[in-house]
């Protein structure tokens, strides 16, 4: 006899697929209690669970740093969710759920590895090993609501040749990422971080703690939550 029952097909085993199935699955358990009368759960996978970015990812979970923004309401959600389910299935031990301290370090100089060899030599000397300037796309902090500062991101310096379309660059400022307004940051003492390097440091701030930053190893979590799913 055919099975007629409704099948649910979820394309995709990243975090975002997985973290579907997983609530769809428990939905589905608590609406059919006997299994043989729930709907089908498919999640297809061209190669593995986590293989791209859900499973490569610094695991970086931050509840305020996107206050201000678009997504404000889904970042604290998301990082309470987190929370939630380490506690509930055990996230220390599976995939490395934990609440972290995050600072700020301001630094004058970055030791590099060489990325060739010289040919007549194999070491470089002190000033070719050394970054002593880096330039970046620095954000610069704007106030878009009380208590929240938003990411500003300067155009480039050179001027674009006469023939492209000056209309076409991004919108300078990201509607979804916040940073705190690191200048109202407070500056804390190096020795609250005793592995950094203070010969080198030259300000070090504390930008998240415990109650508002974590981090998880993101293939591990996307992998159990898959077992969790099928279980």
């Amino acid at each position: 006899m055919a099975d007629k029952r409704e099948t649910i097909v979820v394309i995709g085993a990243g975090i975002v697929g997985v973290s579907t199935a997983y609530f769809t699955a428990k939905r589905l358990a608590e609406q059919y209690p006997i299994a043989e009368q729930r709907p089908r759960l498919i999640l297809l996978e061209q190669c593995e669970p986590g293989c791209s970015a859900s499973g490569k990812s610094g695991g970086f979970l931050a509840r305020h740093w996107s206050d201000g923004t678009d997504t404000e309401q889904l970042a604290q959600f998301s990082y309470d969710l987190h929370a939630k389910l380490a506690a509930e299935l055990g996230g220390g031990d599976k995939w490395g759920y934990r609440a972290v301290d995050t600072f700020c370090a301001e630094i004058d100089r970055i030791p590099i590895m060489p990325a060739k060899q010289h040919k007549t030599s194999n070491f470089r000397t002190e000033a070719e090993s050394v970054v002593t300037s880096i330039e970046v796309i620095a954000p610069r902090s704007r106030r878009s609501s009380p208590g929240a500062a938003t990411m500003e991101y300067s155009r480039p310096t050179t001027p674009l040749p006469p023939s492209e379309d000056n209309s076409a660059l991004p919108n300078s400022t990201h509607a979804s990422i916040a940073v705190p307004d690191i200048e109202a940051v407070k500056v804390v003492e190096p020795e609250t971080v005793p592995w950094l390097r203070t010969n080198v440091l030259t300000k070090l701030r504390q930008v998240g703690d415990t109650t508002s930053t974590a981090q998880v190893d993101p293939l591990k979590f996307t992998r159990t939550l898959l077992a969790e799913a099928k279980a």
